[in-house]
């Protein structure tokens, strides 16, 4: 894998969003011999208060990929063992055992799976970082080829174009335009904690629920 900010003219498939997946999507696609290059936004792939879960058909699609890619990420990645709700004054609303304790189930870090799907990635793939897309054009020519323009960037043109670029997805809103994200009148506050940094959990009066 390549970070590079070589300007690389024309691409086979131009990816918008480094996270995992575009990077998935990189991986899949230049094992069919294309040109690929990833387009991430942000200056660097920082780790963020996320978590995903990875059945048995993720880590097959992981292998899929690269087999040490798989074992890699599950070494990483936890099984639930307990399911807890707290307040947020720390009182506890149920803990007891998770219905995934023992089987193929885990949580792994999303920053974790992005990092180990970055870092096997092959030398010819370019990673773009700081290329926050602005706007794109198709030419009208028999070739179709998208002209990709980033904020204070180069220009790069491309075969075909993927958005993977999340929720606020620039592709999404050129294409689909079906306006912006509608908020359902909840929100999720997610952070990293070191464990060693919270109040110990007191659960003398808890039990776990026995199935």
């Amino acid at each position: 894998m390549t970070e590079s900010i070589e300007k690389t003219r024309l691409l086979d498939i131009a990816i918008i969003g480094g996270g995992p997946g575009g990077l998935s999507a990189a991986h899949a696609l230049v094992n069919q011999g294309l040109s690929v290059g990833i387009f991430e936004r942000a200056r660097a792939l920082r780790p963020i208060g996320a978590a995903l879960g990875l059945a048995q058909q993720g880590y097959q699609a992981l292998s899929d990929i690269n087999p040490q890619l798989s074992t890699r990420v599950r070494s990483l990645s936890a099984n639930p063992q307990r399911q807890l709700l707290m307040r947020p004054n720390g009182e506890v609303l149920f803990l007891d055992e998770s219905p995934m304790a023992g089987t193929s189930f885990t949580w792994v870090g999303w920053h974790t799976l992005q990092t180990c799907l970055r870092d096997c990635l092959p030398d010819s793939v370019h990673l773009y970082l700081n290329h926050k897309l602005i706007h794109f054009t198709t030419s009208d020519g028999a070739d179709r080829l998208v002209r990709l323009k980033f904020q204070n960037q180069s220009e790069y043109l491309a075969k075909v174009l993927v958005g993977a670029d999340g929720y606020n997805s620039a592709v999404r809103n050129a294409t689909v335009q079906d306006g912006k994200p509608l908020y359902t009148g909840t929100m999720t506050w997610r952070g990293i904690v070191p464990r060693q940094a919270m109040m110990p959990l007191n659960t003398s009066r808890l039990s776990i629920k026995q199935s």
